[in-house]
This record gives C-alpha cells, sequence and structure tokens, in this order.
C-alpha cells in the first residue's frame, strides 16, 4: 500500500490531468471558432465547416485526460481511505 506521501502525489497527477482536459477542450472550441470565422466569410462554402480533424483530435485526448484524471482521483482516495 502507498504510504500518504504517494497518494497525494497520486491525487496531484489527477490534477494535473484535469487540467489538461479543460485545456485541451478550449483549444478546440478556440480552433473550430477560428476555422469558422474564416469559412464564414466565403459564401459558397458556408456551413460546411461543422466537423474538423484537429478539434475533435482535442476533444478525444481532451476526454482520454479526463478519464485519467478521475481513475486517478478515485485511487487517491480509495488509498488514503484505506
Amino acid at each position: 500500500m502507498p504510504n500518504d506521501s504517494e497518494t497525494y502525489i497520486i491525487i496531484g497527477m489527477a490534477g494535473f490531468f484535469f487540467i489538461l482536459f479543460i485545456l485541451a477542450f478550449l483549444r478546440a472550441k478556440n480552433e473550430d471558432r477560428k476555422i469558422d470565422d474564416a469559412l464564414c466569410q466565403r459564401v459558397d462554402v458556408k456551413g460546411y465547416g461543422s466537423f474538423h480533424i484537429e478539434s475533435s483530435a482535442l476533444r478525444i485526448g481532451g476526454w482520454i485526460c479526463f478519464l485519467l484524471a478521475l481513475t486517478l482521483l478515485i485511487m487517491g482516495i480509495v488509498f488514503l481511505a484505506i
């Protein structure tokens, strides 16, 4: 069983991955907005910018970071309770 200092490190890693989750979603939202703004100025392609590979990859990476953070947080809480 890990001691308390190792448990706090696990909880800190959960916080780090949660911050990465937030940053990935903010970056994906910003990328979507920039691309949509650029496409809105062009009349012939208006409405075709709803799916972008890079922003979708950032969202998937954000969800992976969220799941890692959640798993590490649950592990840290369980180890503190033991």
